[in-house]
């Protein structure tokens, strides 16, 4: 499998990204990834839905970072929602009703695409890299789920 160009023209083949793997497959789950402006949309829906600021555009603009990480990472929110800190809380809270609206939509958040293909992903089995591969912890949580059983770096 070469995920770039470069490792493509080298060893032959078409370069497959991974993010463009996790696509197809959520494609097929009948998930879509939701556009930067609805996705938008959305977050300031369920900030004002959850919080009610003056200003839930803004605030959900503030809020997106650390919401997109929290879906990421796809952090235990029922846990999140119980912490000490009343800060953790509110993003815990807008986290959730924003991941609520969109699947109620049939899409995914572009920055959860890779983490939601790898918990539903089907393992294709060994899979073999070509070139040179720097992995984010996104990318290696997708290639472990295609694995399968037969994860192994060598």
């Amino acid at each position: 499998m070469a995920l770039n160009r470069r490792a493509a023209a080298r060893y032959g083949g078409v370069a497959r990204p991974l993010s463009g793997i996790a696509r197809e497959h959520l494609a097929t789950q009948q998930l879509e990834v939701a556009s930067p402006v609805l996705a938008h949309r959305l977050l300031s829906q369920a900030v004002r839905e959850e919080l009610n600021p003056a200003h839930p555009v803004a605030t959900a603009r503030s809020y997106g970072a650390a919401v997109r990480e929290l879906l990421r990472v796809q952090a235990d929110l029922a846990t999140l929602t119980a912490d000490q800190a009343a800060q953790v809380r509110r993003v815990a809270r807008v986290t959730r009703q924003y991941r609520r609206l969109l699947r109620e939509r049939g899409l995914v958040d572009g920055a959860e695409v890779l983490a939601v293909a790898a918990h539903t992903i089907a393992p294709l089995g060994r899979l073999t890299l070509l070139g040179y591969v720097r992995l984010t912890q996104d990318e290696l949580q997708l290639l472990d789920a295609l694995a399968g059983d037969c994860r192994r770096l060598q």
